[in-house]
């Protein structure tokens, strides 16, 4: 892991994490400042929802402390999780990072001298066009009652949003769509790609990649439609709830790998023809990968797609993903292959590096600034014609 050159350690850093059990973007980050400040605390509930091997857990979970023990996580239930971790003591923290991508770590209870930093990962997808997808994990006699909540959870994210001292992003969409939804201002530090672990290599490429947690709005069902018939082999990395569901209806061509470790994961993307994105991300860590690997990518034209992939040079960005426009793009890629090295170079922006040394100035400026805070609160009270020094509070 990337270690920064400051000397401080991280005693009084408590991150809040929205869950353990998984892994994404969002715990990338997490991972990032728990190796940069090893005396950190990290703080998380851990729900039975996962798309990990059971034998596989993140080094930085081994730190952590869990608020408590839940079952499958329902996004619904959002304020629930907000109230639990309002109740978790933060004693002593200096400064408190809620590491949020569903919204619940927001509510973390600050202690009255310390500095609140929110990572926020965009605006919820359920709040922003993707609720149906959202509710397909619920009995359709549900769906309606769930669908009545959706304006009072928006406005529960958007008064905790409104919450922390400083705010930042992942991209500049996410800076944009958090003003226009919730009017709240936010600073963008890009997630931390490992461009110096994600590498080309001279391997025959043969086939198309998907990577990501297998769950409804990624829109894996328009990809699977898009392969049928298609004379490619079409890998899917990643897990989550709709493993099986999708696995059940995918054509001969179609390879599921569950779980891949990192160094697996890299084999995928230097063999891979492209990746293939077919929802909008606020970012999408695994489009930047895949570029560091000299692999070009196809993503909707929206989100984070729009600041890493450069169309018609290191990918093709889609106004539609339904089958017909990714079948149609697929066999483009197939016919004009693009350059490794500038899938490469349009990477390098994203390095983990550069994540580390930003984030870092940004807790190190918060932490200055609850130190200040503190000393002012112990400072003497001004009393005229007494001595300075008989006015200390004790």
């Amino acid at each position: 892991m990337v270690m920064g050159g400051d000397a401080h350690n991280g005693a009084g850093l408590v991150v809040v994490h929205d869950q353990l059990g998984e892994v994404g973007g969002c715990e990338r980050i997490v991972e990032s400042i728990m190796g940069r400040f090893p005396a950190a605390e990290l703080v998380a509930p851990r729900f039975r929802t996962t798309n990990l091997d059971p034998f596989s857990t993140p080094a930085f979970e081994t730190r952590a402390r869990v608020a408590w023990h839940g079952g499958r996580r329902r996004h619904f239930l959002g304020p629930v999780y907000s109230r639990r971790i309002a109740r978790v003591s933060l004693d002593g923290a200096r400064v408190v990072f809620s590491s949020a991508g569903f919204g619940w770590s927001l509510a973390a209870r600050v202690p009255a001298d310390a500095r609140h930093v929110a990572y926020l990962n965009g605006v919820p997808r359920m709040f922003d066009g993707d609720a149906p997808k959202y509710l397909l994990d619920y009995p359709r006699p549900l769906r309606p009652l769930l669908a009545a909540t959706i304006p009072a959870l928006r406005a529960e994210f958007g008064r905790l949003a409104r919450k922390p001292h400083r705010l930042l992003t992942n991209s500049m969409w996410s800076v944009r769509a958090l003003a226009d939804t919730f009017g709240v201002h936010a600073e963008v530090v890009y997630p931390p790609v490992r461009t110096s672990f994600f590498t080309p290599e001279a391997r025959e490429r043969r086939h198309a990649l998907f990577v990501g947690r297998l769950v409804p709005h990624k829109r894996v069902d328009a990809l699977l439609d898009a392969f049928r018939g298609l004379d490619l082999e079409l890998v899917i990395a990643g897990g989550g709830a709709w493993l099986e569901r999708w696995r059940a209806v995918a054509p001969p061509n179609v390879r599921f790998t569950g779980y891949v470790s990192e160094d697996e994961l890299r084999d995928l993307y230097r063999t891979s023809l492209m990746l293939i994105h077919p929802s909008r991300e606020e970012f999408g860590i695994a489009m930047a990968e895949a570029q560091a690997c000299g692999t070009p990518v196809i993503s909707l034209r929206s989100g984070g797609a729009l600041e890493i992939v450069r169309h018609g040079e290191t990918g093709l960005l889609l106004d539609r993903t339904d089958a017909s426009e990714l079948r149609a793009a697929v066999r483009r890629v197939l016919e004009e292959p693009f350059s490794e090295e500038a899938c490469r170079n349009a990477a390098l922006p994203y390095s983990e590096e550069r994540f580390v040394k930003e984030i870092e100035g940004v807790i190190l400026q918060e932490m200055a600034l609850a130190e200040t805070r503190s000393a002012a609160e112990d400072a003497p009270l001004p009393q005229p014609g007494v001595p300075a020094e008989l006015t200390r509070r004790p």
